[in-house]
């Protein structure tokens, strides 16, 4: 509620950065162009302000959340397939990139050496990355952090429903066991608890450095404020937590060799080496250009 609201502090930044991409489309070599490409931001902030205003109705607030897990586990599910089977699986009719290990615009990421039973996957040393049906695994990774924060909203309102429900602390053990298998809530937490751990495998298999981060960050920041804000018992935070170490556990287990790798950088990896080439050229342009070449000029500059 607060991200989202209308408030003066969160307003004005933003009018000021609309004012200023809307000021650059003056200096832009092709001004159509960048007007097009200002006109897109135009829809895509105005879209922004019109969910965080409707998102405030509970009831839409849980149709969208319920929207993007479903089509986060659908997404992970295809990246999966693809990672498995090393390529595209036939999904071409719903926008799946033609994407293949050997193929040098697909996005893939190399390991020192193939590790064993691994033959089959990577296919030397280049394993590729999970896309899902979006155009780069960093997509993926961040609709999968979007849609793995949703799962987590669930199952932290089905646990706590569970368990203040039925639970009796009055009652024996047995009785209580009794009343959460006769319950349907316990059934479904189940498949919540399946569906965070596929999610959290497609996002693994993304292999996307900053979706790993961003997810990392945001369930600590959200456990930060169940505490604080004692939206759910300790216990409930307890079982999440719980849930979500034994999933990495498994994942780092069955993925190692993978992961490993991936989770160090260094200055001399083509990744890291090409981002700072970039932010290079992107100071020395601002320094030339102060106030910009215009959205989308960047590459005709």
């Amino acid at each position: 509620r607060f991200v989202v609201s209308y408030s003066f502090v969160f307003r004005s930044p933003l009018v000021i950065f609309l004012l200023a991409a809307l000021l650059s489309v003056a200096f832009a070599e092709s001004r159509g162009l960048a007007f097009y490409q200002f006109l897109r931001l135009l829809a895509l902030v105005a879209m922004a302000f019109v969910v965080g205003r409707i998102a405030r109705d509970k009831r839409i607030f849980k149709i969208i959340l319920g929207t993007i897990a479903v089509f986060a586990v659908t997404q992970s599910l295809i990246g999966i397939a693809q990672f498995a089977n090393q390529g595209a699986i036939g999904f071409s009719w719903l926008g799946e990139s033609p994407i293949s290990p050997t193929d040098g615009a697909s996005s893939k990421i190399l390991v020192g050496a193939c590790p064993a039973m691994a033959e089959l996957f990577c296919g030397g040393s280049r394993v590729l990355r999970a896309y899902g049906l979006f155009p780069h695994p960093n997509v993926l990774g961040a609709f999968l952090v979007l849609g793995l924060l949703s799962l987590v909203y669930f199952y932290i309102k089905l646990d706590r429903k569970l368990y203040e429900t039925l639970f009796d602390p009055k009652q024996k053990i047995r009785e209580n066991f009794r009343r959460f298998m006769r319950s349907r809530s316990l059934y479904i937490r189940i498949v919540l608890a399946a569906a965070i751990f596929v999610v959290l495998l497609g996002l693994t298999l993304t292999f996307s450095r900053s979706a790993w981060l961003a997810a990392g960050v945001s369930l600590l920041f959200l456990f930060v404020l169940l505490i604080l804000g004692r939206s759910a018992s300790i216990r409930s935070i307890a079982r999440l937590l719980f849930l979500l170490v034994a999933s990495g556990y498994a994942l780092v287990a069955m993925l190692g060799p993978f992961i490993l790798p991936r989770a160090t950088f260094s200055r001399a990896e083509p990744a890291v080496e090409y981002r700072l080439r970039y932010n290079e050229m992107a100071i020395d342009i601002i320094r030339k250009n102060p106030f910009g070449v215009g959205m989308g000029n960047q590459v005709l500059y």
